[in-house]
């Protein structure tokens, strides 16, 4: 009750110092709250999009809605109190494709197919590939818990992707300067 008490008013200390925009990205989210929707919010570094997000988990905790919090790397999991996608979902590397180790008996693969919204910071960081393993699993998941007539893309979570594209650039640049000296 407590928790649920600071978030409440996390959320309406916070709500009044969003500017417009992100005012009306919050209010679009918690209007759709029933619908089947994924959002994308991009923005360069230092728009508020961490702060946006923070507002927003505040209101999902006061409000009982489940939801995860990923990014690609450790030090900004912590910044936004989330998880890298990698220790999130036990992904790993096999012939060249990546998998996730996780599965519905265990305890934080229970806990991910509670969840209502998947937010995945950073996202002009992840490839196709992680991608494509986050999906499957997030299916096998539901199709675990629910049957094989429940198919939806990522497992019918709602996605909500953050991150500053300025990064893309920099990654592929990375990624091609990484291949040519292997």
């Amino acid at each position: 009750e407590e928790e649920k008490n600071n978030s409440k008013q996390l959320f309406d200390l916070n709500y009044p110092k969003l500017n417009e925009e992100q005012k009306r990205i919050i209010d679009t989210i918690i209007d759709e709250n029933g619908a089947y929707l994924n959002y994308c919010i991009l923005g360069n570094a230092g728009t508020g999009k961490s702060f946006l997000i923070k507002t927003l988990m505040a209101y999902f905790r006061y409000n009982n809605i489940s939801y995860g919090v990923t990014i690609s790397t450790g030090i900004t999991a912590s910044l936004i109190n989330g998880r890298t996608l990698h220790s999130l979902f036990a992904l790993f590397t096999k012939d060249d494709e990546i998998k996730s180790g996780l599965t519905l008996s265990d305890i934080q693969g229970q806990a991910i197919s509670q969840m209502k919204y998947l937010f995945i910071d950073e996202v002009a960081m992840l490839s196709k590939k992680v991608f494509d393993a986050i999906d499957k699993k997030l299916n096998y998941l539901m199709i675990e818990k629910y049957g094989s007539e429940r198919y939806r893309p990522f497992g019918g979570f709602k996605l909500i992707l953050t991150g500053d594209m300025a990064q893309a650039p920099e990654v592929i640049r990375w990624c091609y300067n990484d291949l040519e000296e292997a």
